[in-house]
């Protein structure tokens, strides 16, 4: 009877217990990793419209510096002609200028109508080479501003490139260039937190430039940073379907240090054919989770500590429902032994009370003994005499 009791209070519990755990945390576990796919797939198609929207800042501020005084009077088409050398140093002198106090740039550069470096701020590592062939620049000359990227003094850099007018004509392109690295990265997300009003929460999200086989930059911790280039450099075919795919995203999870992400990546928007450079949101899925099952291990405590109590109490319950019949049936047994003398105990209470009693009665009448009323009988008169 007492295994009984035990396993009928262990079943319940545990039903219970399955019950609510597959109720409250597993239903709560499907909606947190729900609301962080849409997260992440949200941040990856916003990033694409607002990124849109600062390359435009980055081309009217770009214009502005091109059609600025002291760049055109630096600049003249003429005196390039018969005095190349001498235009060059004070284009360079300008653009160190510009770059001081009002384009902070990585790589500013200016070229002629044909194509061909004028100046690059700081050095002169881009003297000679010539962008006629490359398109961004082309259509800059052309009269068409915009904003692309290739791989300039074997990095790739993210490049606005407008003309530069003087009393109306063309004569030449600025060029303002940042290269594609972890600094880019965090200027680009704190931009697009600010306008997708981005909230920091348990799980952050991360954002990378990726390439074929590797990392350009992100806004991940140093350890994290290191697992994903691994992760890049072991799973290129990601990058490259997403570069041929470059209308798409693609969703998928990753390991990184132990830790489960969910990531999407899509191609970054190129003037040209050729693309060359993705990026990449993701946020942990351990971390979202990490409160659930915090909870989740709380709940479990807090079963265990109900189950063992509800089998004590089930016990304690048990003992003091069987005791008597216990009881009772010890005092048979020293009766089937032979043990004429015993007799139960007529003091006890309630149902045992009675079952004494009776029990008592019947043994007298069978040792033909006077029943305990028929004792009480003359006392009784006596009493009342």
């Amino acid at each position: 009877m007492k295994i009984k009791i035990i396993l009928l209070s262990l079943i319940s519990i545990l039903l219970v217990f399955g019950a609510a755990y597959h109720l409250l945390v597993n239903r709560t576990e499907r909606q947190l990793k729900s609301a962080l796919e849409e997260n992440v797939s949200r941040a990856t198609a916003l990033y694409k419209y607002i990124n849109a929207a600062e390359t435009l800042n980055r081309i009217r501020e770009a214009e502005e510096i091109a059609s600025r005084k002291e760049m055109l009077d630096v600049f003249d088409p003429a005196a390039l002609k018969t005095n190349r050398a001498e235009v060059e140093r004070n284009v360079q002198v300008e653009l160190n200028v510009i770059n001081k106090f009002a384009d902070d740039a990585d790589i500013l550069f200016v070229t002629d109508t044909e194509g061909l470096v004028v100046a690059k701020n700081l050095d002169n590592t881009l003297n000679g080479v010539s962008f006629r062939e490359n398109l961004l620049i082309s259509n800059a000359i052309a009269g068409r501003s915009d904003e692309d990227i290739f791989v300039l003094l074997n990095k790739l850099v993210k490049v606005v490139s407008v003309p530069i007018r003087k009393n109306g004509q063309i004569i030449g392109t600025y060029n303002s260039a940042n290269i594609i690295d972890s600094e880019m990265a965090k200027e680009d997300f704190s931009n697009f937190a600010e306008r997708a009003s981005e909230e920091k929460g348990e799980a952050p999200l991360r954002l990378a430039f990726v390439a074929k086989g590797k990392v350009l930059g992100s806004t991940m911790p140093p350890d994290l940073h290191e697992a994903l280039k691994k992760f890049v450099e072991g799973e290129q075919q990601i990058v490259e379907q997403s570069l041929k795919e470059e209308t798409r995203q693609h969703a998928f999870i990753l390991t990184l240090a132990g830790e489960r992400y969910y990531a999407n990546i899509a191609a970054h928007q190129h003037l040209g054919q050729e693309k060359q450079v993705c990026y990449l949101f993701m946020s942990s899925i351990d971390r979202n989770l990490e409160k659930l099952r915090t909870s989740a291990t709380y709940f479990s405590y807090i079963v265990l500590i109900i189950a063992i109590l509800s089998l004590l109490f089930a016990i304690f319950i048990e003992e003091q429902a069987m005791a008597p019949i216990n009881r009772f049936m010890e005092g048979m047994i020293e009766l089937i032994h032979g043990n004429r003398a015993f007799r139960f105990n007529n003091e006890a209470e309630g149902l045992e009370g009675q079952l004494n009693q009776n029990a008592n009665m019947m043994i007298a009448a069978l040792l033909g003994e006077r029943l305990p009323e028929e004792k009480s009988a003359p006392e009784k008169r006596g009493r009342e005499e």
